[in-house]
């Protein structure tokens, strides 16, 4: 399957991966990587986990170094030096994390199927495979791996490809969480049949943060659909902000990854929230 071109720097990861999977199914045939996916019998309710009850839920990103900070900055060093995925798994399960966000891409964002393997071991909690997912066979090696939801990038996708991926993510039991940056990719996705939404506050091709995104998108997204706020949320302040839009979940990787006190930092993030009087 041949991934819509984005016209951002994805598609240079893209076409890396591209290549990769098609060296994975000639180790592993597509009829062999969806019976190893039947053998996964439990899979957790990502959906149910995130969904936003009284408070907002935090989905914490293990996440080894970021390429966009590494074309910013001119900064190729790991974001945790002491980068241990199966360290953080714990210690975001015992600070309070709702969900765990494992990237799993190797070549620019040096992640690897295999750390997702590790969370899964050590955690009971929900497990997202952040990846750049075009293929129906990711789908069934996503499951395969210990993944219970996977996410889709609608920039990268067709609408037939798009619909396509989330169908199937549902047969695998698996939550497909949809990410958008634009008001555009919100209706291809809806349309595509997500009821779970990512908004990007990142501009892929400005590389720029912006918070109001979501504040602006979320407007136009159906009441009965979960909505995550993902990129540049580093503060309390942020999250309040999130909270009182009725956002359901906000996923934070970087600035847990990289603080001093990750139990910590996790409890700043969350302060004020856990109590919803």
């Amino acid at each position: 399957m041949n991934p819509k071109k984005s016209g951002t720097f994805l598609d240079k990861i893209v076409a890396k991966k591209k290549r990769r999977v098609e060296d994975q199914k000639k180790r592993r045939s597509l009829n062999k990587i969806s019976a190893e996916a039947e053998t996964i019998s439990s899979v957790k309710d990502f959906r149910s986990a995130i969904k936003r009850k009284k408070r907002i839920s935090l989905i914490a990103e293990i996440k080894k170094n970021s390429p966009l900070k590494s074309r910013l900055y001119q900064n190729k060093g790991l974001l945790n030096k002491g980068f241990k995925p199966s360290d953080l798994a714990r210690c975001y399960d015992q600070a309070g994390a709702d969900a765990i966000s494992v990237i799993t891409e190797e070549d620019f964002f040096y992640g690897s199927p295999d750390y997702l393997k590790a969370v899964r071991l050590s955690t009971t909690l929900p497990v997202l495979r952040k990846d750049f997912i075009f293929d129906p066979y990711q789908i069934y090696e996503s499951r395969a791996m210990g993944a219970d939801a996977v996410l889709i990038i609608v920039a990268i996708l067709n609408d037939k490809q798009l619909a396509d991926l989330i169908t199937l993510t549902r047969k695998c039991g698996l939550t497909a969480l949809v990410e958008i940056h634009s008001r555009e990719e919100l209706k291809r996705a809806l349309d595509g049949g997500s009821d779970v939404i990512g908004i990007n506050n990142r501009n892929l091709k400005t590389m720029r943060i912006d918070l109001s995104i979501t504040e602006r998108l979320i407007k136009f997204v159906p009441k009965n659909t979960i909505v995550v706020s993902e990129s540049g949320i580093r503060h309390n302040q942020d999250v309040q902000r999130f909270d009182s839009l009725g956002v359901d979940a906000i996923l934070v990787g970087e600035s847990i990854v990289t603080a001093a006190d990750i139990e910590k930092k996790i409890h700043s993030l969350r302060s004020k929230i856990n109590d919803p009087g």
